[in-house]
């Protein structure tokens, strides 16, 4: 029974024999911006003669092989969605991170730079990764069975079907579907090696802000007067004119309040006149009782 593949033993040859393959993989970076051929080239020496009629077996696996370049190609469909989706999530939180330190009045300080660098990097790598998968879902051509590997193009009468033609047919569309899956693969798996790095830099740069946040953090100011205060003497004159013109305004204020308590006051003092006059000639009750008379 099989089992699971092992790590690797230290090996200092292996791993010198494995640094040209290791470097090679540097042109992941630059795949995206790379032009290529429309389609793959068609196979040569691949596909059987038509000898003869293969069996039910072999035309079965034939269409075995087939079927599998399909769904591969699905598989790989897949991945660059799955790609596509972890540089949605990403982009946003660069870009709120880039404009937070943009905007940051500490930004002067020698260690935001560091993380600035770390960020633009990611960025720059994460738009490759775009590209990248775009172009792996940009790539649409795929060979399959046509009409007229049943229908003859010059009359349009049926062809006399053959087992070694459907069977070559069915090889021929095989081998150029796994060409271009491998060539979809290259995208997305360059794609892959350039999200990595960008995820990288980017944790790097988060993690570099935040040890520089929490170091430049200050605590409240407390201020102690030891020495005498000067001021400005404008500032004197003009916090002085403020508080004269309202002083001035209170004063109107308490004067106009003062005569019109005094006109209050007078009236009332006239009001009691009036009502005392008043009083004064209403006559008596003793002045009215007629005059008494004593007997002699």
């Amino acid at each position: 029974m099989a089992q699971p593949i092992r790590p690797l033993r230290p090996n200092m040859d292996r791993w010198i024999k494995a640094i040209p393959k290791r470097l090679s993989g540097l042109v992941y970076v630059f795949q995206p911006l790379i032009s290529y051929e429309p389609r793959p080239e068609e196979p040569d020496k691949e596909l059987p003669e038509e000898t003869r009629d293969p069996t039910d077996e072999q035309l079965a696996q034939c269409q075995a092989i087939f079927d599998d370049s399909e769904t591969r190609r699905a598989h790989i469909e897949q991945k660059a969605q799955w790609t596509f989706t972890a540089i949605a999530f990403l982009m946003p939180a660069l870009a709120s991170i880039l404009v937070f330190l943009i905007r940051d009045p500490a930004l002067g300080s020698v260690d935001y730079p560091h993380s600035l660098v770390f960020l633009l990097v990611s960025g720059c790598f994460l738009i490759l990764s775009f590209i990248s998968a775009l172009r792996a879902m940009k790539i649409r051509a795929r060979e399959f069975l046509h009409i007229h590997s049943v229908i003859d193009k010059e009359d349009g009468t049926f062809l006399e079907y053959r087992k070694d033609f459907h069977a070559q047919g069915l090889l021929y569309c095989a081998t150029m579907n796994t060409a271009t899956n491998d060539h979809i693969a290259q995208f997305v798996k360059g794609a892959h090696i350039l999200l990595v790095i960008a995820v990288i830099c980017f944790a790097s740069g988060v993690i570099i802000t935040y040890f520089n946040m929490t170091a430049h953090m200050s605590s409240p100011i407390k201020t102690k007067v030891v020495e005498t205060v000067s001021f400005s003497p404008d500032a004197l004159s003009k916090l002085y004119n403020d508080i004269r013109k309202v002083a001035v305004a209170d004063r109107a204020a308490i004067a106009s309040t003062e005569s019109q308590i005094k006109l209050l006051s007078d009236r009332v003092v006239a009001l009691e006149t009036e009502v005392s006059a008043l009083r004064n000639r209403m006559p008596r009750a003793s002045d009215t009782s007629p005059p008494s008379y004593k007997a002699e």
